[in-house]
This record gives structure tokens, sequence and C-alpha cells, in this order.
């Protein structure tokens, strides 16, 4: 299931998908620059130029007219990528074989969407993290939400679902709402007002109607 929801989540739409050959070939996802394959694999200078891409240990071209990239290995591809961009927890207080599924889960989400140094552009997140604060890291990761320097309403979404995929293992509120407006603001709404597992600092920032900004109006921030 959690696999089926990254694929989803990267490439929902199967773009570069070619129905008649029953291959993934690449396609351009956000900037000019930036071109995936498969489930939101993104091709890199040395498979551009060498024309596959390492799977399991064999070489699978993925280029049109010549792509080898099916389902299979597209899925094969995506639980690689995951394993790869896995966050280290050595040194943290709940490492991760002490950790919950759904939160190790979480985290895999974000790291694969964000990249695997996400933390290193999150530095209050990775210490909450690294403390054990999981709900506060998932809050905080909600403002990450920036795709070559515009706010991403749809990763603003994927935020939200990770703190959601966290919270469904423990006793606290999911994200039941988010809200962005054109002024470039981005809120999500709690199904309750939280009663533990938030710091009081992040508590207090929560409405007693379950609103929460994460941020604020930024003129021209949000992408087209």
């Amino acid at each position: 299931d959690f696999h089926d929801y990254v694929a989803s989540a990267e490439n929902g739409n199967a773009s570069g998908y070619n129905a008649q050959a029953r291959v993934f070939e690449p396609y351009k996802e956000g900037g000019a620059n930036q071109i995936n394959v498969g489930y939101g694999h993104m091709i890199t200078p040395e498979e551009k130029s060498n024309g596959y891409i390492m799977v399991n240990g064999n070489a699978i071209p993925f280029t049109p007219g010549n792509s080898q990239m099916t389902e299979e290995q597209a899925r094969n591809l995506m639980v690689q990528d995951l394993n790869d961009n896995a966050p280290s927890t050595a040194g943290w207080k709940v490492p991760q074989d002490k950790m919950s599924k759904a939160t190790w889960r979480a985290l895999l989400d974000s790291s694969y969407n964000m990249g695997k140094g996400f933390l290193n552009n999150s530095p209050q997140a990775k210490t909450s993290f690294e403390q054990g604060k999981f709900g506060d890291g998932f809050v905080q990761l909600l403002s990450n939400v920036n795709v070559e320097g515009s706010r991403s309403t749809g990763v603003f979404m994927r935020r939200a679902r990770a703190y959601n995929m966290y919270a469904s293992s423990v006793v606290m509120p999911r994200i039941s709402m988010v809200d962005v407006s054109e002024d470039g603001s981005m809120k999500v709404k709690f199904d309750r007002v939280p009663d533990e597992g938030l710091s009081t600092g992040l508590t207090k920032k929560i409405g007693e109607d379950g609103w929460y900004e994460v941020l604020g109006s930024k003129k021209g921030s949000l992408q087209e």
C-alpha cells in the first residue's frame, strides 16, 4: 500500500508511459531542467549520457524507442530510490528499528520527494527528529514547499499527507483541510486541537478552531 501511495503521489497520471510499447519514457517534471522517468526518478547526467539506469544491478535502457523500463522495472527503481534516499538515523534518540512503521514510511516519503539531504535544508525539523519529537518535525516540514523558488500547492499537500501518515500511528490529531490563498499564504486545519504530541511552542500557534498558518502571504510566491 505504501509503494502504491508513493507511485501515485509521484506520477499518478503515468506521465511518460508509452501504452503501445508498455514502457516508461522520460518526461519533464517541474522546471525545464528536471527530467524524470517512471515514478519520480530524476535522471542523472551520467544516466542521460549512458542511456540506461542501473536497477538492482541490471542496466535498463529508458530512452524513447529503446526503453525497457516496464511497469515492473519502474516499481523496482522506485523501491531502490526509496532505500537509497532513506535518511540516516544514527545518533537519533529513536532510531529506525525503534520507531513505528508509519513514522519511518512518512520519513521515507519525505526523503524520496525532497532528496536524501532534505533535513539539511530543514534544521528545525532535523533537530526535532533527532530528539524523537516526530510530531514537531513533520509539522515543521510543512513549510518546505518550494520548487525552483516558488511555493507548490501539490508539494504542500504531500507534506500534509506525510504528517497524517505519521499521526495515524499515534494519538495525535490529523490534518483534515489545507488552505492555499492567492496571496501565497498556506494553512492547515487539524481535526482537533492537539493536547499532546507537539511542543508547547507549536501548540500555541494553533488556533482554537484548529487552523495553523504554515506560511504567511508573499506576493507572487505561488507556482502557477
